[in-house]
């Protein structure tokens, strides 16, 4: 393996790493958020449906790795 081989792969890792978090932290709920008052749910639902996704990713982070991240 070349040397331009193992920090490309590096980079995408660390890509991989930021925006998998930002992807599901932050996007997804956004949109979730956004369409669920679009279809007429209110505000508080909408809310606590969207974290839904946020908590179930921080939770699988946990089990995973066996240590909870800031």
């Amino acid at each position: 393996m070349d040397t331009a081989d193992t920090v490309d792969a590096h980079g995408a890792q660390r890509w991989r790493a930021l925006l998998v978090p930002l992807t599901v932290n932050i996007l997804l709920p956004l949109v979730l958020y956004y369409v669920l008052r679009a279809q007429g749910m209110v505000p508080w639902q909408a809310l606590l449906l969207s974290s839904a996704l946020p908590a179930a990713h921080a939770l699988g982070t946990a089990v995973v790795r066996r240590r909870v991240d800031a």
